[in-house]
């Protein structure tokens, strides 16, 4: 029974001049990675919709990809160090493993990739509304806007007596866009000014003075307000509570916020281009999809507030507007006409519950998938973080030498070798003269340089097989595996000589510094405490001697 079925749905398939191959999803095709790194915040309508018309020409390619999302947020932080930590996210994110496809999204991310030209050399490049932007062998979807044609929409609704152009010039970006549109405007003979870089609030009652007759083109405005950055649309929303004039803008993501339309670039077109890019590199062959991102359409609340209606043009994609009597019974008529053919009705369900069931498949293939290469991502994260506790456990955290509970670790094993093997074993005790001074007079940033500076040097002067601990404050523990007192001694006194030379010299961003060691050859000591108290007595002397030198015990 089951194959007479799917013998006939094959046929019908066939007959309805779908391809053999539709009826059965391949197999064993191959999962790619995606990383798409967007400009603005996850909740930046333009990256929005430029990310669903991108997943929604993927989807409808039938390729399996793994999609890794990240956002710059260029409009809230400092561009340079936004980069920086990025890249360095990234490379911990990735280790070892590149997307298959790097999707860059807006002139923020495209400059980013731009500025790591290195980041991921084997990954396909897809830069999306680049800006000024540019790299070698990547694709680029940069259909720019045409602010000619939105002024001249602009014109023909409105026929303003002048127009006020409202926007930023902080980013260079911002700057072209104004400089373009001035252009635009001195081609078409229009007055016009420029409102840029004002405060919300200022800007606000400089929009409410601006008389009728007049119309606004809105630029999108990004900068901090109150150390808050600012999201367009809310922005032109805003403007649009105080405004006497149509509002017009470049853009169809601004339609519902206050804008009227017109001859608008289209984010959600932009996406759907860059997914067939990327189709096309994958499966080599280019899906019907759109020449263009620009196009016209109309907000149909701000077309009849202002009294656009007759001035549209045709075949123009009209938003939020009343849907026509057939729209609103068209389910009726449908249910209607289906009665009548049962048959059909009853076979093409078999095939929609088939497609459906290929869909579900492979969907759960795919969740599979990215279920496995998180696991992997959380167990290498967890290894990380377990390396970095451990080592974290054994190392003084400010000067990157042996704490106090290592170094008693590593004076078990020596003394363990010194009683077997009856090896001479000796030990350091260190202490930076007058440091109290130094932090009450330079302040404790430039304590804790001297105390780095003091550990590096140290450590500088010793064998890979001596070792240096910090045991608190300015006191370090130097353990010296077969030396004697003497050998001992010449071994403090290198330091103590070093420290003293290198602190006097002017590039050494820390105050001069001497050092009193005091020197103790291990005899019947077996705990660690025992020979500290010989040498930290060798040091009492040496600072009472007048600090500055070595004393043995």
């Amino acid at each position: 029974m089951n194959t007479l079925i799917n013998i006939t749905l094959f046929a019908l398939l066939i007959l309805f001049g779908a391809p053999p191959s539709a009826f059965c999803a391949s197999e064993n095709q191959e999962t790619r990675s995606v990383f798409f790194l967007e400009s603005g915040s996850v909740d930046t309508p333009w990256t929005r919709a430029v990310r669903e018309g991108f997943t929604e020409q993927l989807d409808s390619s039938g390729i399996f990809y793994i999609l890794y999302v990240e956002h710059l947020e260029a409009a809230r932080f400092r561009e340079k160090r936004q980069y920086e930590l990025m890249v360095r996210y990234l490379d911990e994110k990735f280790k070892g493993r590149e997307p298959d496809i790097f999707v860059a999204a807006g002139p923020a991310a495209s400059n980013f990739l731009t500025t790591y030209p290195d980041l991921f050399p084997a990954s396909k490049r897809v830069l999306i509304y680049p800006g000024q932007a540019s790299i070698k062998n990547a694709t680029v979807i940069n259909k720019s806007e045409n602010h000619t044609q939105v002024v001249r929409e602009i014109i023909r609704l409105a026929a303003p007596k002048k127009i006020f152009i409202i926007g930023d010039s902080v980013k260079p970006s911002d700057r072209l866009r104004l400089k373009n549109i001035h252009s635009a405007l001195e081609k078409e003979h229009i007055p016009h000014e420029i409102i840029a870089d004002r405060p919300l609030p200022e800007l606000l009652n400089a929009v409410s003075a601006i008389p009728k007759g007049n119309a606004i083109f809105f630029t999108p405005i990004y900068r901090k307000a109150g150390g808050r950055g600012l999201i367009p649309a809310h922005v032109l929303k805003k403007i649009h509570e105080v405004s006497r004039c149509p509002i017009f803008s470049g853009h169809d993501i601004t339609l519902g916020f206050g804008a009227v339309g017109g001859y608008v670039h289209s984010a959600h077109k932009l996406g759907i281009m860059a997914g067939n890019a990327v189709s096309k590199g994958i499966t080599g062959k280019e899906e019907p999809g759109i020449s263009t991102p620009s196009g016209y359409a109309y907000d149909w609340n701000e077309v009849v507030r202002w009294g656009f209606e007759d001035r549209l043009h045709d075949n123009a994609k009209i938003l939020f507007r009343e849907p026509s009597i057939w729209s609103r019974y068209k389910r009726q008529v449908i249910v209607a006409s289906v009665m009548f053919l049962a048959l059909i009705l009853l076979t093409t369900s078999l095939v929609i519950v088939n497609s459906r069931l290929r869909k579900t498949k492979k969907s759960l293939r795919r969740e599979r998938k990215l279920l496995e290469v998180r696991v992997r991502e959380r167990t290498a994260e967890l290894s990380r973080l377990h390396k970095e506790a451990e080592k974290t456990a054994r190392t003084d955290p400010l000067t990157g030498v042996c704490n106090r509970r290592h170094f008693t670790e590593i004076w078990e094993k020596e003394i363990a070798v010194h009683q077997r093997h009856t090896r001479p074993l000796a030990v350091l005790m260190l202490d930076i003269d007058h440091f109290k001074v130094v932090n009450d007079t330079y302040g404790h940033t430039t304590g804790d340089k001297a105390l780095v500076h003091f550990a590096q040097t140290s450590a500088n002067q010793l064998r890979p097989a001596d070792r240096i601990g910090r045991f608190g404050g300015e006191e370090f523990v130097v353990l010296l595996p077969d030396t004697d007192a003497t050998q001992a001694k010449q071994v403090a006194e290198r330091i103590r000589t070093t420290v003293q030379e290198t602190t006097r010299k002017q590039e050494v961003d820390i105050p001069p510094m001497t050092v009193s060691i005091g020197v103790a050859e291990v005899l019947e000591e077996t705990r660690l405490e025992q020979i500290i108290h010989r040498a930290d007595a060798a040091l009492y002397k040496a600072k009472q001697s007048g600090r500055n030198r070595v004393c043995t015990a």
